[in-house]
């Protein structure tokens, strides 16, 4: 069963699309007003139908016509830098790894670490390349310990 309402004559267009604000208090006394008011206010519905009835109406200057709605489906616009956030999530923890494999290697540094240096600091500075070197931040080519 499809989902009467009434707007307004000058408005009432197939396929039009409105938000439903709510109830106006200039309806209150209408004997139409249930028909008015069971949309959900806040909500976007599209006209499916206009039908042949019309009836006089004080708030949309004369007659208001009978017409079947749909309900869209609810869209929202997420915020920029909430999709900013997510979009660079990945490379986030690629930073984070990272950072945890270059402190897990900071021993070999000191100056009396038993470790080929040179080797140990081309391994080091391979991963602080790593974010500038990659393309897929889920899928890293990791740098081979020394």
């Amino acid at each position: 069963m499809p989902l009467v309402t009434l707007i307004g004559e000058k408005l009432a267009k197939k396929d039009e699309e409105f938000i439903y604000i709510g109830p106006n208090n200039e309806c209150r006394n209408c004997k139409l007003k249930t028909v008015c008011f069971n949309l959900k206010p806040g909500r976007k519905y599209r006209i499916t139908n206009i039908r042949d009835k019309r009836h006089n109406c004080n708030v949309h200057e004369g007659t208001a016509a009978v017409v079947e709605v749909q309900d869209l489906p609810i869209t929202i616009a997420i915020d920029s830098k909430l999709s900013e956030i997510v979009a660079n999530e990945p490379w986030r923890e690629l930073r984070s790894e990272r950072n945890g494999r270059l402190a897990a290697s900071d021993w070999s540094q000191v100056a009396d670490a038993p470790v080929d240096k040179a080797a140990w600091a081309t391994y080091r500075q391979a991963l602080r390349d790593l974010p500038a070197n990659t393309t897929d931040p889920l899928n890293p080519v990791w740098p081979e310990l020394p």
